[in-house]
């Protein structure tokens, strides 16, 4: 409950999880490795009121948005998502709710389909 806190610290904890968010995962060149993407969301959607903002983000890096999407889609059909630490009720199912939307799906499957051809030969 850091927003709880006066002023100047729950805006610096905001802050730090915002750069935490932006410069650690959505600057970042990354792989196949989907625990950094569900690692971080989860441990942001617990400390925020609101997860929605950082969902929002992906849509500027598709390539993250496909990654983020590749790890939670088979837990988002069955109403969960992949990481078993959330605890904030509400942003996980925001979670959910975006993973399953069809904008996302949109968004993410030519990426996707992508990463799979560079991932297999199918030559």
């Amino acid at each position: 409950n850091y927003q709880e806190w006066p002023d100047p610290l729950s805006n610096s904890v905001d802050s730090m999880l915002k750069i935490i968010w932006q410069e650690g995962f959505l600057k970042q060149e990354i792989s196949d490795d989907t625990g950094l993407s569900t690692d971080l969301l989860c441990m942001i959607g617990n400390a925020v009121t609101d997860i929605q903002p950082y969902l929002d983000d992906l849509f500027k890096v598709p390539s993250h948005a496909a990654i983020v999407w590749e790890s939670e889609i088979e837990s988002a059909r069955s109403g969960k998502v992949f990481d078993v630490f959330w605890e904030n009720e509400v942003n996980k199912q925001t979670v959910i709710n975006w993973v399953l939307s069809k904008e996302v799906e949109d968004l993410v499957m030519p990426v996707y389909l992508e990463i799979l051809n560079t991932r297999y030969d199918y030559g």
